[in-house]
């Protein structure tokens, strides 16, 4: 089974572990660039299927990257599925998203489900993630019985099915946050 190779460029630090924690378990490769220059060059040396790619950096922003990118010679990067990351109410970004070569537009805060729609969406079909983890309902994930009791459905101001689909899944992350 082939992996996936995933490009993601932000210069929070959280939002990158955040991916990590979504995408353990799948065939995916995970590359990092704390701006846009160091996006440009991974986009270069390492070939990626897609990119993530946050609209504001320190440095170089992801729209200047994402237009050098473009522009470059690499014939694959003018077609590369380019990701942009942003805010929600970044969406004036929503033109100037689309002029810099940027093919779709993330929310943040990100979830597993929104990274598994975008990567059937652009990446070449020769990938399967290992596991549909966003998109089960909490009725299919199967679990330890003696686990599951120690688990309450509810806390106050917390949803544990809405929670453990933002973390992918990961009923051992839920346990240890």
């Amino acid at each position: 089974m082939q992996y996936a190779r995933v490009l993601v460029a932000d210069d929070n630090k959280c939002v990158h572990e955040k991916i990590r924690v979504f995408l353990a378990g799948w065939n995916i490769e995970i590359m990092e660039a704390l701006d846009g220059r160091e996006a440009i060059d991974l986009v270069e040396s390492s070939d990626p299927d897609i990119v993530l790619m946050a609209v504001r950096m320190e440095g170089m922003d992801g729209l200047k990257a994402t237009r050098a990118i473009r522009s470059g010679n690499n014939r694959k990067a003018k077609k590369l599925p380019i990701i942009a990351m942003a805010e929600k109410g970044e969406f004036d970004y929503h033109k100037r998203i689309l002029e810099a070569g940027m093919n779709e537009c993330l929310n943040k805060p990100i979830k597993a489900s929104q990274l598994l729609d975008m990567f059937n969406k652009w990446i070449p079909l020769n990938w399967k993630p290992g596991l549909y983890r966003s998109d089960l309902e909490m009725t299919e994930y199967q679990f330890d019985s003696q686990k599951s009791r120690q688990i309450p459905d509810e806390l106050p101001g917390v949803s544990f099915k809405t929670t453990l689909n933002n973390l992918g899944g990961d009923l051992k992350l839920y346990l240890e946050l």
